[in-house]
């Protein structure tokens, strides 16, 4: 999903006259970065969208897009604990999770499912129900360890021939990027004829790449991954993992997401109160000012300009209250054609207002005796810079005042005082 950032270089980088399609689906997880694009254009109702309400990904009657759209409405289905023909539940606590997962996995293999059908998913890494744990239980069912088996170490992880890997970050030369899924083909060692150093190969769907000690970090294994590196992807079967340890990152939109995966299968294994909790808690509101900006209706909108606060002085930065600044959005903990409430923006490309840096102009205000307005002041980088003002340029030059707009306050302002 795009954060404002990416949204804002991207809707500056298009022409004007290009039409913007969007698909996604505004009730899965939010961008990891600033912002919540999708939702907000939405809720803007400044631009046209159409919602799909038609699944594809399940098949029709499928007990799995039911109980996504339960979840959706925040709550869970009567027959929740009640297994289905394509969803089942294994409730148990956080410690017995290991052992859970060994058993569905074992009737999974037994079933003739691979490991690139299956899925293990988790909310976070660490704990005994987390990613890294996971990935080393499925590791151990799917690719067990055989005598000669080639095998490369990075860190705590050991790729054998066979993993199923995951890449974890954006490489652009190589035309692989973060959550792109494959398999090790290959592995030489620096002792074999015409190897320079210790390597391996992974098949990224038909395109091979090459890793060697120095670059292997930007692998993990990926029986088992978070549900964010999940998005955008489906599998036939889905084994979910939600405990209470997870409680922080609990809510419906990571939950939908992660049912939403399944095209055929699902299993939720965990405590029932952490399904609970997920299904009746929404995903926390950002703090963001996109409808705002689409709407006209933006509430900083009589706040002074950078060339205000020049003209003004050093007094006016001091007297804009602390915490009052320009900052538009707040930071959370990851467009695809989803299956549910799926929404397509169409027409001219949306106003990019309040996304770029705004302009430095002021228009200042009539004298007393009304006799004349002065022009608009332009304002440079460098005079931005002399005026003590906190902006990109004095970022960019490294030399912004940390004590910036604080002239004349000290912490017992920010004290109780007492009667």
């Amino acid at each position: 999903m795009l954060d404002i950032s990416l949204a804002a270089s991207l809707f500056v980088a298009l022409p004007k006259n290009m039409h913007v399609v969007l698909v996604g689906d505004a009730d899965q997880l939010p961008s990891v970065g600033p912002g919540n694009v999708l939702y907000d254009l939405i809720q803007s109702q400044a631009v046209p969208h159409i919602a799909l309400e038609h699944i594809y990904r399940q098949g029709k009657g499928s007990s799995i897009s039911t109980l996504a759209q339960a979840i959706n409405a925040g709550n869970l289905p009567a027959d929740f604990q009640t297994n289905q023909p394509d969803r089942s539940t294994f409730l148990t606590t956080a410690d017995q999770v290991p052992r859970a997962i060994t058993q569905v996995l074992q009737a999974a293999v037994k079933k003739g499912f691979t490991s690139d059908q299956v899925q293990v998913l988790a909310p976070m890494y660490k704990t005994p129900a987390g990613v890294i744990a996971l990935n080393q239980i499925a590791q151990d069912l799917f690719n067990p360890v055989e005598p000669g088996q080639r095998t490369l170490q990075q860190g705590d992880t050991i790729f054998r021939l066979g993993d199923k890997v995951l890449q974890l970050e954006n490489d652009s030369e190589r035309d692989i990027y973060n959550g792109d899924m494959g398999q090790v083909i290959a592995i030489h060692y620096k002792k074999d004829p015409g190897v320079a150093a210790d390597s391996l190969v992974v098949d990224f769907d038909g395109q091979e790449v090459w890793y060697t000690t120095k670059t292997l970090n930007q692998l993990t294994l990926a029986y088992a991954t978070t549900i964010h590196k999940a998005q955008g992807n489906e599998f036939k079967l889905v084994i979910l993992v939600l405990t209470g340890q997870f409680k922080i990152m609990l809510n419906q939109n990571l939950v939908y997401t992660a049912i939403t995966r399944a095209k055929e299968s699902l299993v939720m294994v965990g405590d029932y109160g952490a399904y609970e909790y997920a299904a009746t808690h929404p995903v926390p509101d950002r703090q963001t000012r996109l409808q705002e900006f689409l709407t006209g209706g933006d509430a900083d909108s009589k706040k002074p300009t950078l060339a205000h606060l020049k003209n003004q002085g050093d007094s006016a930065v001091s007297r804009q209250p602390v915490g009052q600044d320009t900052a538009t959005d707040s930071v959370s903990s990851e467009a695809d054609h989803e299956v549910e409430s799926q929404s397509m923006q169409t027409g001219d490309q949306p106003s990019t207002d309040g996304l770029a840096e705004p302009q430095a102009t002021y228009q200042a205000p009539a004298d007393t005796a009304g006799a004349h307005k002065s022009e608009a002041t332009p304002v440079t980088p460098d005079e931005e810079i002399d005026a003590g003002m906190l902006t990109t340029a004095s970022f960019d030059r490294a030399m912004a005042d940390p004590m910036v707009g604080m002239d004349g306050i000290s912490p017992y302002d920010f004290m109780p005082t007492s009667e």
